[in-house]
C-alpha cells in the first residue's frame, strides 16, 4: 500500500498567559487500520517555542517504533493509544501540560 496523506498542518498558536508555539503535523496511513494502529499509521507531531526550539513536545510513531513522546530531550513513558484520535488527544494534553492553554486549539 502507497502511504496516503490523512493530515498535514502548521500554525502559530498564541498562548493564553503570553508567548505562542508553533505546531507542525503530519500523518500517513501506512497500511489497513484492521491490523492495529501502531502499524497502520507514520506520523510526526510537534509543538515548539519559536523563541527556544529546546522547549518542546514531540510524539512520532513509525515502523520499527510505536507511538512515543518527548518532553524537551527527555523521551517520556506513555500509555500506547488505541487509536488517531487518542493519539492526537494524548499529543494536545501533553502540550497544554507543558506550555499552558492555547488561544485557540
Amino acid at each position: 500500500m502507497k502511504a496516503e496523506l490523512v493530515f498535514r498542518q502548521k500554525k502559530t498558536l498564541p498562548l493564553k498567559f503570553g508567548g505562542s508555539i508553533t505546531v507542525y503535523a503530519d500523518c500517513y496511513k501506512i497500511a489497513d487500520p484492521k491490523i492495529g494502529f501502531d502499524k497502520a499509521y507514520s506520523f510526526s507531531w510537534i509543538a515548539f517555542d519559536p523563541l527556544n526550539t529546546k522547549r518542546r513536545v514531540l510524539m512520532d510513531q513509525h515502523r520499527g517504533r510505536p507511538c512515543h513522546l518527548h518532553v524537551e530531550d527527555r523521551e517520556v513513558e506513555i500509555e500506547l493509544p488505541g487509536s488517531l484520535e487518542e493519539a492526537e488527544e494524548l499529543f494536545q494534553g501533553e502540550v497544554t501540560k507543558y506550555f499552558g492553554e492555547a488561544e485557540e486549539s
